[in-house]
């Protein structure tokens, strides 16, 4: 898997990777990945990096507008708790010790939903091994790789930005056009099957 070290020494980026799954004793295929993950070389901990949406990203900024702009009221206990809002239900109480149970937590599985659908319309580069990482300035460019469909192996000569820190979208700066590509058999490839149809039709002829 590919792998790239921050300037500060602090963080290191990977990208892709495959899984090989072994059919049979002769076939192998590969499954394979576009993760994007980060390793804290500190804490020595994984993260995998999400992207946000722009709706994400939006909200975010307004939330942090309306926080900047709200006055902090302080709470004297005379308050009553919201509709929405649960308290905590008491089990037992015999006078030395109390027991309860947290409230239910309420999620909204409409907008939950529509997150899953938008984060997964955002875009990121397509699965791949092998591909060139490089950061400047807090951009981290990928550079090509490879992926195999089948028995044809992509070179891909694409080329991505995305800002770590921000980590709101990948920036296409050559586009990827492997898959808009012809495959054309060699005339080994075409021998060789030949050859192939040949001696399976030999060896019924041998059979009958």
């Amino acid at each position: 898997m590919p792998v790239v070290t921050a300037i500060n020494g602090q963080s290191a980026y990977f990208y892709g990777g495959v899984f090989d799954i072994e059919k049979d004793e002769e076939v192998i295929s590969g499954n394979f990945f576009n993760d994007f993950l980060q390793l804290d070389l500190d804490k020595m901990a994984w993260t995998q990096l999400e992207l946000a949406s722009k709706k994400d990203l939006k909200s975010k900024r307004r939330r942090n507008k309306e926080d900047d702009s709200e006055e902090v009221v302080p709470d004297n206990g005379d308050s009553e708790p919201s509709a929405e809002q649960e308290q905590p239900i008491v089990v037992s109480d015999s006078g030395v010790f109390k027991v309860t149970m947290a409230p239910k937590v309420h999620c909204n599985v409409q907008s939950t939903g529509q997150n899953l659908a938008e984060k997964s319309a955002v875009f990121q580069p397509s699965p791949r091994i092998n591909c060139g990482l490089a950061i400047k300035q807090g951009i981290l460019y990928l550079y090509g790789g490879m992926f195999e469909d089948g028995e044809r192996e992509l070179t891909f000569s694409d080329l991505y930005s995305i800002d770590v820190r921000k980590l709101d979208e990948w920036k296409t700066i050559i586009e990827d056009d492997a898959f808009k590509m012809e495959w054309l058999v060699s005339e080994s490839e075409s021998e060789s099957e030949e050859e192939d149809d040949d001696s399976d039709s030999g060896s019924e002829m041998e059979i009958n």
